[in-house]
């Protein structure tokens, strides 16, 4: 049987952090109920070695307030559990919609591969 977070997410331990790509391009309540467990059990699995987490977020153009919660979730995990959490490759509708909420305060954004590399220290 296929698991259908992998359908919306990918993961993986690379540059040091520990990368949630979204591959959805829309989160609501249904993808939330199907990612937010899968990327609950990878923050809070042993990552030796890693001190960020990147939310990759480059296919996202639509979510809603649970999605909001759901990535605010996933920083205050990874946090908690010693990382720093990186969201890269908003859109500009997106990165509003995280000022507007005042979510970009939790993050570093970066836009592009040029600034995620400074945030990673590569």
């Amino acid at each position: 049987m296929i698991d259908p977070a992998s359908q919306m997410l990918e993961t993986a331990v690379r540059h040091g952090a520990l990368w949630i790509t979204i591959l959805a391009p829309r989160i609501g309540q249904r993808e939330v109920q199907v990612m937010a467990p899968k990327i609950n059990e990878v923050i809070e699995g042993k990552h030796a070695g890693v001190s960020r987490l990147v939310l990759d977020c480059s296919a996202l153009t639509f979510i809603n307030s649970m999605g909001l919660g759901m990535c605010v979730d996933a920083r205050n995990r990874a946090h908690a559990n010693g990382m720093t959490s990186i969201a890269h490759g908003l859109s500009d509708d997106m990165l509003e919609l995280l000022a507007v909420v005042k979510l970009d305060r939790l993050f570093t954004i970066t836009k592009d591969d040029a600034e995620l590399a400074h945030a990673l220290g590569r």
